[in-house]
């Protein structure tokens, strides 16, 4: 497994030779610290990867806590599996992702 931290607007480069880009946080539900809340709420990232050589770019999004049937926190790319581990406050968030082979 290999973790890999992004803030918004930055590309690293995977294993394979592909690129993973975080493009914009698109929304933040979550509930504040400190405040107690009904439902602890979801962020959803927007995550733009490059596959290496030729291929076409895709753009998807990941979640921190998705309601049924409305998201995911996790995508294969190619040989990759990447998952969103976590994401911190604010305006940019950095986000925590982690990335395996694809079984």
């Amino acid at each position: 497994m290999h973790t890999l931290t992004l803030g918004l607007g930055e590309q690293q480069k995977l294993p394979d030779g592909s690129r993973l880009t975080y493009t914009r946080l698109v929304n933040d539900s979550r509930c504040p610290p400190g405040v107690q809340c009904i439902w602890a709420g979801s962020a959803e990232i927007e995550l733009r990867w490059n596959p290496a050589g030729n291929g076409k770019a895709v753009t998807f999004s990941l979640h921190t806590n998705p309601l049924q049937g409305t998201g995911q926190t996790d995508r294969t790319l190619g040989k990759l599996h990447v998952t969103l581990q976590s994401l911190a406050r604010g305006i940019a968030p950095k986000a925590t992702l982690a990335v395996t082979s694809a079984q």
